[in-house]
């Protein structure tokens, strides 16, 4: 199953802008159109993009500044409500 840019904003309780960034930093989506401009989103990829991405970020965050709870719980939730929302679709 497919969804838009839109369609993926409300599902993870982000705005448009967020999820065309993330688009720009590498997300998987499946391109159409001649020119490939236009794209339609996997959730389950797209989802599974997020935590590895958010994984790697908190990563890099540790090692800059030390070890830290807070960031590393709001990943795991921000996961867990992910996963929710997809289960939610089935």
């Amino acid at each position: 199953m497919f969804i838009t840019k839109k369609e993926a904003a409300q599902l993870l309780g982000v705005s448009p802008s967020t999820i065309q960034r993330c688009v720009a930093r590498g997300a998987p989506v499946h391109r159409w159109g001649a020119a490939g401009r236009y794209y339609r989103i996997d959730p389950d990829e797209f989802i599974s993009w997020m935590e590895d991405h958010g994984k790697k970020e908190h990563e890099q965050q540790l090692d800059q500044r030390g070890s830290t709870n807070l960031i590393q719980l709001s990943t795991e939730q921000m996961a867990a409500r992910r996963r929710e929302m997809i289960a939610a679709l089935a």
